[in-house]
């Protein structure tokens, strides 16, 4: 069985707007969540679609998923503070789901709803390498020039040891569920991870991870202009 955890839960303080978080703004007359739900929708390699939202939009949210009548759907889950607590209720609400099923494992794939624009191919990519890794995260070379601040000091790194990192993330659902437990049972009081793979990385060392080649047009939209 094959997931996808689409996180929504954001504020989108970056986005600034305060009264329409940037999971609700408008792209070709459909919201940005809309266009995400529909990337996994029509991708023949996922199953079931689980949705993360901040508590204050799930009617929102909810009414738009009922609007496009999304076959894959399979449930609203209320987010957390932090990104870490929202991708923890969404594996909690898979790992009770794959239950019902009388499935004892499956593939997930957690992806921000701000990446809009999300391609099959980079989909297909994450699903595929997790035949053969516990983990997959899709990247991107670094095109411009990266400099790094060390002892008071900006320095020039070489480029080409770094890449920015998208979502989908993929996994296998127990390594990042046992990794979950790990850190909520054993949290870091100094660390604040931005991503799932570092969640695994931290309490499943001996992890497998791999990465595909991610797609410059599956950006993250952050700020107002990124809709254009």
């Amino acid at each position: 069985m094959n997931y996808v955890l689409i996180l929504a839960g954001g504020n989108g303080v970056r986005f600034g707007n305060n009264d329409t978080p940037k999971q609700f703004a408008l792209i070709d007359n459909r919201t940005v969540l809309e266009h995400a739900i529909d990337a996994f929708e029509k991708c023949g390699d996922i199953d079931r679609i689980f949705v993360v939202m901040n508590e204050k939009y799930l009617t929102k949210a909810q009414e738009l998923i009922q609007r496009n009548s999304f076959a894959k759907f399979r449930g609203m889950v209320e987010g957390g503070i932090s990104r870490f607590e929202s991708s923890f209720a969404g594996l909690k609400r898979i790992e009770q789901d794959l239950e019902e099923l009388n499935e004892k494992s499956g593939k997930v794939l957690i992806h921000d709803a701000a990446r809009a624009y999300v391609t099959p191919e980079v989909i297909k990519s994450v699903v595929d390498a997790l035949d053969s890794s516990d983990a997959v995260q899709p990247i991107v070379p670094v095109a411009e020039t990266i400099v790094q601040k060390i002892d008071g000091r900006w320095q020039t790194q070489n480029r080409d040891d770094f890449a920015t990192v998208q979502t989908p993330q993929g996994f296998c659902f127990n390594k990042i569920y046992d990794a979950y437990m790990r850190a909520v049972n054993n949290p870091l009081t100094s660390w604040t991870p931005t991503d799932d793979i570092s969640v695994l990385s931290e309490y499943s060392r001996n992890a497998k991870i791999s990465v595909v080649a991610g797609d410059h047009k599956n950006r993250k939209i952050t700020y107002s202009e990124d809709l254009r």
